[in-house]
């Protein structure tokens, strides 16, 4: 993931999706934290951390905003 981040130019990226499912909320919060962390200097990406047994509509407004 690194190497992939690393390349990357300074671009607005915003034609992709990746989806990461794992098996625990725990590790699920451990994940998006390292994602949002080694993003962020890239324009246009974002996270969203949806985890099961939360609100479903107040996860889905995070997701669309």
């Amino acid at each position: 993931f690194e190497g992939i981040i690393g390349s990357m130019d300074d671009s607005v990226y915003t034609d992709f999706v990746i989806l990461i499912v794992v098996p625990s909320r725990e590790l699920a919060i451990q994940i998006e934290e390292v994602v949002k962390f080694m993003v962020l200097k890239l324009r246009g990406v974002r996270t969203a951390l949806i985890i099961g047994g939360e609100s479903r509509e107040q996860q889905v407004r995070v997701f669309i905003l």
